[in-house]
């Protein structure tokens, strides 16, 4: 009896298409003489000639397998199953037939018909030393018995005398066969009633029972390798189109790769019916036609997604429609209907490739990526399935190669598309990394944005600020500047009222209050003209530890202490504190309203510290304000008290904006105060607090590098009399003229008030005298500027002050350097007008004993 073919186990693992062309080509060195049909390895193998082949001469071991092709016996509509005699009742063949071949082909038995029966005999001559042989039995037409020397070695089906007797079947198989004599007598019974083809349309092998099933088991492994390896570059594409869903070039690709793999497995050596060997032999053959079938439409829609611009639109609809309308015909009806129509859509499918071949030349000529190596692997199926269509009609010997073609296309096909998504996926990177810089830019660029906008949002806080500042100053100043003419009288006549009062005098005490309080209203509205900046300040060398020492020393800090005794007060003075330019009168009331609102911001014990350092910026330093880089005397005074709130920041500085009680524990003007200070001096403020934890202010003050001067001692009235001079007092306001004429007059100058600028213009053209004090400001008419530059037109020696309670504005300035000596602050008092008067008329006594 008979032995199948052991059965292998199959392993494998996925690869990529690099992978596959490496592997690929290891292999296919191997693969294409096993692949060409070859079968002996050395010699010219003998051919049966009259139903005998002589193999008496041929060495297997030398040699190798060999194919048994050649004329055998034929006997039409017979089925012989013994071994005939050689009597004169021997039954006689109808001829000979060549095997392999079919016998519904012309020959030289003549033409039989397709459906039918009939009998092969071919006697074999063994060498006389013959080792133990084995038959490898392929495809028959379609059932079989095969006999040696009267032994039924194998079987395919059932041939039977008719349909309803006959069961075809694909069954490949190894018979092992140990020769008992030098001769096989070799007998196969053939039926057919179920394909348009009959007969033994493959040759047998045979040889040594370790060549032949070492051939078959690389045959096994080739066909396994190709399943696997197309299979598998199937399963990859799929998967990418999973990914990159708009490529369908990668989804036409994995349904051609799945389906050829499929078909491997039921033609050829047909694996499947090995594996499997009660599949159904029509189930066989119609898949072995419908993946025949589907390559060819699938084939198109990949080929046209590939290049739409090059294949005829009409021509891919033909193919497409041809190619699924022939897969479902060989569904649905019988393997023998669609067997004869299957040689119709082989020349179909020659048509098919030379649209093909016309689609990759123009693409060639188009230039289009990846058609040359598309044409190349084109090019390897097209010539084997022409080999296998000739194969068909006899032209050429079996060899099986269109599975070889198939995997050398697909390999090609693979690295077509793996290099073409190589290339996507770069530009994919280039676009990606173009992407991440233009988003980076983009974040750099909105980033910067924001940070423009928010300093723009800072700057217009900053500008609103200033000039919300700027206009409470100007109110400011325009009520101080009407309370200074009120003050005048309230500072000026107890002042001239207590030169001749007696230090006994019972009166004595209440005009002191009057002008106290003068003094004290007057303080008040210097601060609104700090606030307005437009108080005069004297900027000299000062130091800020001095001013620090000055103003715990003083009456108002012991105040301070008796007012917050769980205070403590403590200040870390820096050595070596380099000087300022500055007034120390209003620093010092700076700082006396920061440390009065530190203690103040305490509802339980606390501390206040005031730090003194020397700094230097090398930049410019972002804060409440912007500071300017810089050497500067930076002062801190910071408490631990409750804080001030990110609402209330922005407006603190604001006149008369306070969480205190108005009237008890301030004016509202204190921090306004610091502001405008801090302004004159051109010096910056920075704020640090948080709320519940504490609030530290530091104020930037430029250095000098002159040194401090000590202030004047008091000097005595009569250091300041005049002698007679006549002094011309300029000023709209009435009181103001009295005040000043009574204060001149006492102090023993001639004086002339007069009401405008106009006036004094006029007077002077006239008269001489010795000095004017002109008001700077007076409305309406002329200003002491316009005044004072129309009489030196015609007086151009003429000595003047400037007298106002505004600051030194550039109008002053303009008087100034037109020839005006000082600059006179009201409200006057008698030393302060007295020295002013008598040091510019020394200068005009000087100048004269010069010339």
């Amino acid at each position: 009896m008979y032995k199948a073919a052991a059965k292998q186990s199959i392993f494998f693992s996925p690869v990529t298409p690099a992978g596959v062309l490496r592997l690929f080509a290891i292999i296919l060195p191997l693969l294409l003489p096993l692949l060409s049909g070859c079968g002996s390895s050395g010699g010219n193998p003998p051919a049966a000639v009259g139903g005998i082949i002589d193999l008496r001469e041929w060495d297997f071991e030398q040699n190798g397998a060999l194919f048994l092709n050649g004329d055998y016996e034929f006997y039409w509509e017979r089925f012989l199953s013994e071994r005939p005699s050689h009597s004169v009742n021997a039954p006689h063949p109808d001829g000979f037939r060549y095997v392999p071949d079919i016998w519904n082909k012309e020959g030289k038995t003549g033409h039989h018909d397709r459906y039918g029966y009939a009998s092969y005999r071919l006697r074999i001559q063994l060498p006389k030393e013959c080792p133990q042989l084995t038959f490898r039995f392929q495809d028959v037409g379609t059932a079989c018995r095969i006999f040696a020397n009267g032994r039924e070695i194998y079987a395919a089906g059932h041939p039977g005398k008719t349909a309803e007797t006959s069961i075809p079947a694909y069954q490949p198989a190894l018979v092992d066969f140990l020769a008992d004599s030098d001769e096989i007598d070799l007998i196969v019974q053939v039926a057919n009633f179920y394909h348009r083809d009959g007969g033994l349309w493959l040759p047998i092998e045979l040889g040594r029972e370790a060549d032949i099933r070492s051939d078959n088991l690389w045959r096994m492994l080739i066909d396994i390798f190709l399943f696997a390896g197309i299979f598998v570059i199937g399963c990859y594409y799929f998967g990418t189109f999973l990914i990159r869903r708009k490529e369908l070039s990668f989804l036409y690709f994995a349904i051609f790769c799945e389906v050829v793999a499929i078909r491997s497995l039921v033609s050829g050596n047909k694996i499947i019916a090995q594996l499997f060997p009660d599949i159904s032999w029509g189930w066989l053959v119609k898949l072995d036609y419908i993946g025949f079938g589907l390559s060819i439409p699938v084939f198109a829609l990949f080929l046209g997604s590939l290049f739409r611009k090059d294949f005829p639109p009409v021509a891919k609809t033909i193919v497409i429609t041809i190619g699924f309308t022939f897969s479902l015909m060989a569904a649905l009806l019988p393997v023998s209907t669609s067997s004869q129509i299957l040689p119709l859509y082989q020349m179909f499918m020659i048509a098919c490739f030379t649209l093909g071949l016309y689609v990759l030349l123009k693409a060639i000529i188009h230039q289009v990526e990846g058609s040359r190596i598309l044409f190349f692997g084109y090019i390897a199926i097209f010539m084997t399935a022409m080999n296998d269509v000739l194969q068909l009609y006899g032209v050429v010997p079996a060899n099986n190669l269109i599975m070889l073609g198939l995997f050398l296309f697909i390999i090609t096909q693979a690295a077509f598309l793996a290099i073409r998504s190589t290339h996507a996926f770069a530009m994919l990177e280039e676009h990606r990394a173009e992407l991440a810089i233009t988003n980076l830019n983009y974040r750099r660029e909105l980033s910067e944005r924001k940070h423009a906008e928010l300093i723009n949002h800072e700057l217009q806080e900053k500008l609103t600020r200033s000039k919300k500042m700027e206009a409470l100053g100007l109110l400011a100043g325009v009520v101080a500047h009407d309370l200074n003419n009120v003050l005048h009288a309230m500072v000026g006549y107890p002042d001239f009222l207590l030169l001749d009062l007696p230090e006994d005098s019972p009166i004595r005490e209440p005009i002191l209050t009057i002008r106290d309080s003068g003094i004290k209203a007057a303080a008040i509205v210097q601060d609104l003209l700090t606030l307005a900046r437009r108080n005069v300040i004297s900027l000299k060398p000062v130091n800020l530890n001095d001013i620090i020492n000055d103003y715990f020393k003083s009456p108002e800090f012991r105040d301070l202490q008796t007012q917050h005794p769980h205070i403590q007060f403590e200040t870390q003075l820096g050595e070596d504190l380099l000087n300022i330019l500055g007034s120390s009168l209003h620093l010092r009331k700076a700082l006396m309203n920061l440390i009065t609102n530190a203690a103040e911001a305490h509802e339980e014990d606390g501390k206040v510290v005031i730090t003194t350092e020397n700094i230097y910026l090398d930049s410019t330093r972002a804060g409440y304000q912007d500071i300017e880089k810089g050497s500067y005397c930076l002062c801190k005074i910071e408490d631990q008290g409750i804080g001030i709130s990110a609402e209330d920041l922005p407006h603190i500085f604001e006149p008369f904006y306070t969480k205190k009680n108005m009237g008890r524990s301030g004016t509202g003007l204190g921090m306004a105060v610091v502001w405008g200070t801090m302004q004159d001096h051109q010096g910056y403020v920075d704020v640090h607090s948080v709320e519940g934890q504490g609030t530290r202010f530091d104020l930037y003050i430029r250095t000098t590098t002159k040194r401090v001067t000590k202030s004047d001692k008091k000097i005595p009235i009569t250091n300041y009399m005049g002698s007679g001079e006549k002094i011309l007092v300029i000023d709209d306001v009435e009181e103001q003229r009295e005040i000043a004429c009574k204060i001149l007059e006492r102090l023993g100058y001639q004086v002339t008030p007069l009401e405008s600028g106009e006036a004094a213009v006029e007077y002077c053209k006239a008269n001489q005298a010795d000095l004017l004090i002109l008001d700077m400001i007076m409305d309406p008419g002329m200003d002491g500027l316009e005044t004072y530059r129309q009489i030196l037109q015609f007086q151009p020696q003429q000595q003047a002050i400037i007298a106002s309670g505004f600051s030194e504005t550039e109008r002053v300035k303009e008087a100034q350097d037109s020839g005006a000596g000082a600059y006179l602050k009201k409200p006057y008092t008698i030393e302060k007008i007295g020295i002013a008067v008598k040091r510019e008329l020394s200068k005009h006594t000087a100048v004269k004993s010069k010339k």
